[in-house]
């Protein structure tokens, strides 16, 4: 973080850029031995700080829960802050590489009772990478990607993110 703040306090000439982006998520957790998928929408926005580096923020919610063996898992609320480095575009598209600080909310109930067995808030180091494509012309404002991103991975717990998201950049 340090470093980010440093280089964009060097960098005074470039031009800062806003986007937002709406992203669908499938969640992969597993603790134990027990995999589980889940659905959430995300919702992010950033600025870049420098023409390859944007500091952005989210937020998500979970959509989709998963049962397994009588034990239903579900996703809460997540959020999280962070940093994107790109590299060059090339013919509008791009690699980019994600680092932060995650925090998600799970909840495991049994499935025929509803009983909630546990909720914990899971928080932590977050990387990812991912590719983005700009829709239909150079000029244009719009933009798609597929990421993968690992959120939380402690003991024999781990929760990750694989989803597409659309971009606007204003």
């Amino acid at each position: 973080l340090l470093f980010v703040l440093f280089i964009s306090s060097s960098v005074a000439n470039a031009e800062p850029a806003a986007y937002a982006e709406l992203a669908g998520n499938v969640v992969l957790q597993s603790v134990d031995e027990k995999d589980f998928q889940l659905g959430a929408t995300e919702l992010k926005g950033g600025l870049y700080v420098h023409q390859l580096i944007s500091l952005e923020a989210f937020v998500s919610q979970g959509v989709v829960d998963d049962t397994d063996n009588n034990l239903n898992q579900a996703v809460g609320l997540g959020y999280g802050v962070g940093a994107r480095f790109e590299s060059p575009s090339r013919r509008g598209t791009k690699a980019f590489i994600l680092l932060g600080f995650s925090s998600h909310e799970l909840e495991l109930k049994r499935e025929d009772t509803s009983q909630s067995l546990s909720t914990e808030r899971f928080e932590g180091f977050a990387y990812g990478v991912g590719l983005q494509e700009q829709l239909f012309d150079a000029d244009s404002q719009w933009y798609v990607s597929a990421r993968w991103q690992r959120h939380y991975s402690s003991g024999q717990i781990k929760i990750d993110t694989v989803g597409a998201a659309l971009r606007y950049a204003f």
